[in-house]
């Protein structure tokens, strides 16, 4: 694991460790034991992202990364989704907060029906409207391998949040976290809240029972 949020390592640092997973990307797994990336809050941009995407891309170590807290933009979001997208190790992503609207969300919607691997998403506290979190929404119906999904404190309102909630719907096991959104109606705000705790509740007792 390597932990390094907060360390304002920036663009320079966030090169290096794209040289870094380049590097190692090949290398047997007793020859590398890095699995979690941690760079949450390193004022990383679209340029430090740049070197780090090559890296995620071809490497077949690291299982976690989290990007929360940068400012990728949607420039960035879409570099670190399309290196994503041709991973086949990664099963957690965070992009939490990191100025994400509609543009970003169109290359997570094609991330996640190309990705087979990757089981949490974390995309809170972004700006994906309507539009973006419908693209969201149709691209899960295309993966069978995300379970837990985080868009919480977005920009949409019921228009997205009944396209997550007729997926979620559809979907059964898919944990999406989306009611905390200032621009849904309370009536659609309650039913994702209540669907999510009812797949709560049934992978709980699912787990109870194995």
């Amino acid at each position: 694991q390597s932990t390094w949020g907060a360390a304002e390592l920036g663009d320079d640092g966030a090169t290096a460790f794209g040289e870094l997973l380049s590097s190692t990307a090949t290398a047997p797994k007793h020859a590398c034991s890095l699995r979690t990336l941690d760079l949450n809050g390193n004022g990383i941009g679209p340029r430090g992202v740049g070197a780090l995407a090559t890296g995620i891309a071809i490497n077949r170590h690291i299982t976690w990364l989290d990007l929360g807290y940068n400012r990728l933009g949607d420039d960035g979001v879409a570099l670190v989704v399309n290196a994503v997208a041709r991973n086949r190790m990664l099963r957690g992503l965070i992009l939490v907060h990191n100025g994400c609207s509609n543009v970003g969300a169109s290359a997570i919607a094609a991330m996640i029906t190309a990705n087979r691997t990757l089981v949490r998403l974390g995309l809170q506290e972004n700006a994906i409207g309507d539009e973006g979190a419908a693209a969201i929404a149709d691209a899960l119906r295309s993966n069978d391998s995300l379970s837990q999904l985080a868009l919480s404190e977005n920009q949409f309102g019921d228009e997205g949040g009944r396209a997550l909630l007729e997926v979620a719907r559809e979907k059964e096991r898919v944990l999406i976290s989306a009611a905390q959104n200032p621009r849904l109606s309370k009536g659609v705000a309650e039913q994702l809240m209540e669907h999510e705790r009812l797949v709560r509740s049934t992978v709980y007792q699912d787990y109870l029972n194995e």
